[in-house]
């Protein structure tokens, strides 16, 4: 073997050593940490919210409020989406979400049951997420932050909605929910972005441009 040979061979061989150390790069020493730990935290932000909307469709099932319970499902559904993206997200990052403690959701009647889920909301739009941005501009990963700003107009959509059908007080509640209770409806969840439509998807989704055909529909909460 000439000299040339075995020292293209060597360079080779330390290429390969160098390409699989950088693919078994472990999430501690990655170039984007504060973006990991923010899309972990916002994973966890999801799964809680998921988990909170399908206690609170259970909830509404068992008081004969179907159509609040098929909303809650729905975005229980529109969150699970947000969850499975920041999954790939992490995963692009070589990292791997950390397993979720299930929590015990806090679950009253349903007309407090949507006041909470407005707070909740209210809470991430103005406080979780913009936190979230914030540390990770200073890496300036710009799919990650795409992201991020995406699903926070997601929530917002999930704000308007739920405003739409809560009662500002609790007198109102029942004259609120039989008006809704007698116009049942079919929701469509956009599945790149978690996006929300009512008994039609849209052309073009409102938030992240995709096709109408990204849209599937919900299938309704199971009656009691």
């Amino acid at each position: 073997m000439s000299a040339k040979s075995f020292s293209f061979r060597i360079s080779l061989l330390l290429l390969c050593i160098v390409a699989a150390a950088a693919v078994s790069i472990p999430a501690e020493r990655s170039p984007y940490p504060a973006t990991i730990a923010a899309l972990q935290t916002a994973y966890d932000e999801e799964i809680i919210a998921h988990d909170r909307c399908v206690a609170f469709a259970e909830k509404a099932q068992e008081e004969d409020f179907p159509e609040i319970a098929n909303f809650f499902t729905v975005i229980a559904a529109s969150e699970g989406v947000h969850a499975r993206n920041y999954k790939k997200l992490l995963s692009r990052l070589g990292a791997k979400p950390k397993k979720h403690e299930k929590e015990t959701v806090a679950v009253s009647t349903t007309s407090r049951n949507l006041k909470a889920a407005t707070a909740a909301e209210i809470e991430q739009i103005e406080k979780v997420y913009p936190a979230l941005l914030e540390q990770m501009k200073q890496e300036n990963h710009a799919g990650a932050i795409k992201a991020v700003l995406r699903e926070l107009e997601s929530e917002k959509q999930h704000l308007k909605l739920i405003k739409q059908i809560r009662a500002a007080s609790e007198d109102f509640f029942g004259i609120l929910s039989r008006k809704m209770e007698q116009k049942p409806q079919q929701y469509y969840i956009c599945q790149v972005c978690g996006a929300i439509a009512a008994n039609n998807p849209p052309e073009t989704c409102p938030i992240c441009k995709g096709a109408g055909s990204n849209y599937k529909a919900v299938a309704r909460s199971p009656e009691k």
